[in-house]
């Protein structure tokens, strides 16, 4: 499956010496957005912006592994199965 990641400006804000610089990320399965989410990270004038754009990189890539772990546990079968037995157990006892 082919994914598209859409990454426009969020809000830049100063706090002191430093900006936060916050960009919004979605990602689409070709059909929907599955994921929507921003990453925040400090800039502070005289670095190179290389520097937080690597940073920015980072922060987007490790909430995507995250997401992909997740669906790897939602989408399995035993979670399934757990979920049919609940609802088998639960229909049961409130309708006792």
């Amino acid at each position: 499956m082919a994914y598209t990641a859409t990454i426009t400006k969020g809000s830049v804000t100063k706090s002191h010496y430093y900006y936060n610089i916050s960009l919004d990320v979605v990602i689409n399965d070709g059909s929907e957005d599955i994921l929507t989410f921003s990453v925040t990270e400090r800039y502070h004038p005289n670095e190179a912006p290389s520097v937080v754009v690597g940073k920015l990189q980072l922060a987007i890539k490790n909430t995507w592994d995250k997401y992909a772990e997740e669906q790897v546990v939602r989408d399995a079968a035993a979670l399934d199965t757990a979920i049919t037995s609940l609802n088998t157990l639960m229909n049961t006892y409130i309708n006792s």
